[in-house]
């Protein structure tokens, strides 16, 4: 059953190689002759064999282009999670800082009062110990 598989590859092999051959050069095929059993059966193993190691390299590269593409596509997910980790931490800090200028602007008029007040501390305290210097002779 294998053998006349095989033989029957090996003649179609044979038939469409020939027919484009004689394509190619510009003619009419009128007929093919077919091969012998053993090249037919030769033919049709290296067919198969050839078939088999093409069929084997590009399941490869159909894996690795498939795995690539999967790699790259965690990658960017990730780029995304980070990305919106920032937005959201950046967010945060928006509404934080809005937060404090709230809080500036409503004691705005305190902070100057305590401010004034501390200018009138030292310049109290300063002439308390300029007039302690003065006692003392300094």
């Amino acid at each position: 059953m294998t053998r006349s598989l095989l033989v029957g590859i090996g003649q179609s092999t044979h038939s469409i190689t020939t027919r484009m051959t004689i394509w190619s050069a510009g003619y009419k095929v009128r007929k093919i002759q077919p091969l012998e059993k053993e090249a037919a059966l030769s033919q049709g193993a290296d067919f198969i064999g050839e078939s088999f190691i093409f069929g084997v390299g590009s399941g490869l590269v159909v894996w690795e282009y498939n795995r690539s593409k999967l790699k790259d596509a965690k990658k960017e997910a990730k780029l995304k999670d980070e990305g919106r980790a920032r937005d959201e931490k950046l967010d945060f800090l928006n509404q934080r800082l809005e937060a404090l200028q709230d809080v500036v602007r409503s004691q705005g008029g305190q902070i100057e009062l305590l401010s004034l007040k501390d200018k009138v501390d030292n310049e109290e305290t300063r002439s308390m110990t300029n007039g302690a210097k003065k006692r003392k002779g300094w």
